[in-house]
């Protein structure tokens, strides 16, 4: 190989972007360095290398040479390589998520924040060097006293900063936020630093709420439901869904059950299935049918009492119990 050039030595064209840097030097005689430059060997292996050329020259300044040095990267670039991946893994599940994370230099009072940080807590402007002041303008006026203490009960007695609320931006108006956050103190127990995470939550407590007040309705209607059953002890009241299941019932019409049939009935269960005899179940599968066709049934027992059936694909407790109002009266 001495005393070849490199497109001599190498007609394959593998090291052409050297052979154009050492030119490079030549012509301009500074320092080139050519990084992640692959260099493939029989065994099948193949290395990347980092190569600095710099010009060597002569007592009067004269170019003289060029002074090349590879060193194998290739650990290096791979642990480059994997740990960018993990952070785009990471960056896509925070955004996933809505979680982000943050680092507190509380002696230094200097904030970083990964990008969906930044995107809960301040997507219109961010700050170069976000510091403590910063944070506090992203809260809520009326949680900024509650965060403090938070973060002071944090600092006094090591306990985990762990609390709810809400933070404010123009382009997104007021969201809520769950934050959590670790103290590292130095050798003498003053602290140092806060690190954590903050998650948007705002539709998860939007929908929260939503459930609860539904759930509180249907306690409500639960209990109109059961008062409208029940205002009439002679009147035998019950509700059936489109495939012949109790949606509802009463007293009076568990007891006539169990008197005719010898049968507990319970919410859930196909009425058709404790009408013991094949006419009286068809004749009553008839009624039903007519009753989902929008049809109000009423009829008279043999022992004259009054009977009520509502029959429904779908109906909330609400309409149901306004229906056995209306019917019952």
């Amino acid at each position: 190989m001495i005393g070849k050039t490199i497109p001599e030595a190498f007609p394959d064209g593998r090291f052409s972007q050297i052979a154009t840097a050492i030119g490079q030097v030549i012509s301009d005689g500074k320092t080139i360095v050519l990084a992640r430059q692959p260099a493939a060997f029989q065994n099948g292996i193949t290395q990347l290398h980092d190569i600095k050329m710099a010009p060597e020259r002569d007592a009067a300044g004269n170019i003289v040479s060029v002074l090349g040095i590879g060193r194998d990267m290739t650990e290096f670039y791979r642990l480059q390589d994997s740990l960018h991946y993990s952070q785009e893994m990471l960056t896509a599940a925070q955004k996933l998520a809505l979680l982000g994370s943050w680092d507190w230099n509380v002696v230094d009072d200097r904030i970083e924040c990964s990008e969906m940080a930044y995107e809960i807590y301040t997507p219109d402007k961010r700050p170069a060097e976000p510091v403590f002041e910063d944070f506090k303008s992203w809260l809520h006026p009326d949680d900024l006293e509650r965060v403090l203490s938070a973060i002071q009960l944090a600092f006094e007695q090591d306990t985990r900063f762990d609390l709810h609320y809400r933070v404010v931006s123009i382009s997104k108006g007021i969201r809520t936020v769950h934050a959590q956050g670790t103290v590292f103190r130095d050798m003498n127990g003053k602290p140092v630093r806060m690190v954590g995470a903050v998650q948007d939550i705002t539709e998860r407590k939007r929908m929260e709420d939503a459930l609860r007040l539904s759930e509180a309705q249907s306690r409500d209607h639960d209990r109109l439901l059961q008062a409208v059953l029940e205002s009439s002890p002679e009147v035998i009241v019950f509700a059936l869904n489109c495939e012949y299941h109790y949606l509802a019932f009463n007293d009076k019409h568990r007891a006539t059950m169990q008197a005719i049939w010898g049968k507990d009935i319970a919410v859930g269960m196909n009425m058709l299935d404790v009408i013991g005899t094949h006419p009286d179940r068809e004749k009553a599968r008839q009624g039903f049918d007519r009753a989902l066709s929008g049809e109000a049934l009423s009829s008279k027992m043999p022992t004259a009492t009054k009977q009520l059936c509502v029959c429904t694909g779908r109906i909330s407790l609400r309409r149901f119990a306004a229906r056995m109002a209306r019917q019952s009266g």
